[in-house]
């Protein structure tokens, strides 16, 4: 997958047949520099904070990637959402990222609300299920405006 250039879509559901955080780590890992990936959903994947920090060096290497889709991962924490956020202060090719169904709670909320203050071309970030507050989700609000979809 590291120079496979033809591959542009890729859903990975292993909800069927689990695999190991490090088997998921390799395959995000493999996806870094992969230069015709619009769309990749790791739903259910297993990932936790050290994934997150995968995705977020692949954020930071691919510039090909549209759409994110990292939900359902009960590991992932707020310290977790950090570089993914810090990635995404700079990413100028995601549009739409879901990490709904996480555990980033109110600081992980925060994280991205002040990274994506600076980034333009994210239009839809979904964040239901997250265990954010009304008063972190306000902020939130006003500092994402319409982008923020899914208010739990």
């Amino acid at each position: 997958m590291r120079v496979n250039q033809g591959l542009t879509s890729l859903t990975f559901h292993p909800w069927q047949d689990p695999i190991s955080n490090a088997a998921v780590r390799t395959l995000i890992d493999a996806l870094q520099n992969n230069q015709s990936l619009t769309y990749l959903d790791l739903s259910d994947s297993n990932g936790g904070d050290e994934e997150a920090q995968i995705i977020a060096n692949m954020l930071q290497n691919n510039d090909t990637l549209r759409t994110l889709i990292y939900s359902r991962h009960d590991h992932m924490s707020g310290q977790g959402v950090i570089p993914i956020a810090n990635a995404l202060a700079t990413n100028t090719t995601l549009t739409y990222l879901d990490l709904s169904d996480n555990n980033i709670g109110d600081s992980g909320a925060e994280f991205l609300a002040n990274a994506l203050a600076r980034n333009t071309t994210l239009t839809q970030l979904v964040l239901e299920f997250n265990n954010i507050s009304d008063v972190m989700w306000d902020l939130v609000e006003r500092r994402l405006g319409d982008r923020l979809r899914a208010r739990s």
